[in-house]
C-alpha cells in the first residue's frame, strides 16, 4: 500500500511538471504570435480622411482587442461596407502588414454621397477628390450612408451606355418611373427651383427651352428596362426622324423632347413642357 501511494506521488508530481511545462509553453507560442504593430496598404482611391480612420481601425482591432485576423475581417466589412477585399501578413516578429481595397465609385448620389459598382451607398468624404471627379449624378430620396441599392437597380445603372451617363444625370422616383435628363437641364432646374418670383422663372424657363433640341431628349425608364446601346440607338433614329419633319414643315422653334422607353417593342414620344419630368 505505501509503496502503492509512492507511485501516485511520483504520477501526479509528472503530471503537475508536465501541465506546468505545457502552460509555459502556450505562453510562450501566444506571446510569439501576438501582433505588436500594424501596417495598411490602403487604396489610393480613399481619402487621407477614410485611410486614417481604416489604419486606426485595424490597429484597435488587431492591437489593442487582440481579435483575430478572420474577425477583424468580419468587423472591417461591418464598419466599412465599400471595402471590398481585405488581406494580411503576419511576421515573426509580430508585425502584420495588411491590404485594403475599396470598390469603384459608379455614380454621384445627390449631393453628398457615392454609389460603388456593388451598389454600396457611402458618403463622398470616403473617397479622394480624384477618384469623384466627372462621375455620373443620380439623385434620390431617402437613402442613407451604408445601405445598398436593390440588384434590380443597380444593374438597371450599369447598362446604360457612357456615352448617355455623360452627358446625361439620372432622377429615381420609383421603380416604375426613372429619368435620364440632360445635365444641362438638369442643372437648369435646380436654378428656377430657387429663384423668386414668376417673371424670373418664366424668362429662365424661356430661355432653357431655346437651347434644347432633339439631341438632347429626357428618357423615361423602369428598373426592367434595358436601357443599353441598342435600345439607345432606336431612340436615337427616333429623334432624327422627328427632326427630319420639323426641318420639312420648316418649324423653327427647337423643342426639348421626352421619350418614354418602358414599354415593350414601343417608343411614347412628347415634347417637354419645362418643370422635373414624371412619367
Amino acid at each position: 500500500m505505501k509503496r502503492f501511494l509512492i507511485y501516485v506521488c511520483i504520477i501526479a508530481s509528472m503530471c503537475a511538471l508536465f501541465g506546468w511545462g505545457m502552460w509555459r509553453t502556450y505562453k510562450a507560442f501566444k506571446a510569439s504570435i501576438a501582433v505588436t504593430s500594424c501596417t495598411c496598404n490602403i487604396s489610393p482611391l480613399s481619402s487621407d480622411q477614410a485611410t486614417q480612420s481604416l489604419s486606426t481601425f485595424l490597429e484597435k482591432e488587431l492591437i489593442e482587442k487582440k481579435q483575430s485576423l478572420a474577425s477583424v475581417a468580419r468587423a472591417l466589412q461591418q464598419a466599412f461596407p465599400h471595402c471590398v477585399a481585405f488581406s494580411c501578413r503576419q511576421q515573426p516578429s509580430g508585425l502584420v502588414q495588411a491590404r485594403i481595397e475599396i470598390g469603384e465609385p459608379l455614380c454621384a448620389v445627390n449631393d453628398d454621397a457615392l454609389l460603388t459598382v456593388q451598389g454600396v451607398v457611402v458618403s463622398k468624404t470616403a473617397y479622394a477628390d480624384d477618384a469623384v471627379i466627372g462621375l455620373p449624378k443620380l439623385s434620390m430620396d431617402n437613402v442613407q450612408s451604408g445601405s445598398f441599392l436593390s440588384s434590380q437597380l443597380l444593374s438597371f445603372l450599369h447598362k446604360i451606355p457612357a456615352t448617355v451617363l455623360a452627358t446625361h444625370g439620372i432622377v429615381y422616383h420609383s421603380d416604375d418611373e426613372i429619368v435620364i435628363t440632360p445635365l444641362q437641364r438638369s442643372d437648369a432646374y435646380n436654378v428656377l427651383q430657387v429663384m423668386q418670383g414668376e417673371k424670373a422663372q418664366k424668362d429662365a424657363l424661356l430661355k432653357m427651352r431655346a437651347q434644347q433640341d432633339m439631341s438632347n431628349p429626357d428618357y423615361v425608364c423602369a428598373v426592367d428596362t434595358v436601357f443599353d446601346a441598342d435600345l439607345l440607338a432606336k431612340c436615337n433614329l427616333v429623334c432624327a426622324d422627328l427632326e427630319q419633319q420639323m426641318i420639312t414643315k420648316k418649324k423653327k422653334t427647337r423643342t426639348a423632347w421626352v421619350l418614354d422607353v418602358r414599354f415593350d417593342k414601343q417608343i411614347i414620344l412628347y415634347p417637354h413642357m419645362g418643370g422635373q419630368v414624371h412619367g
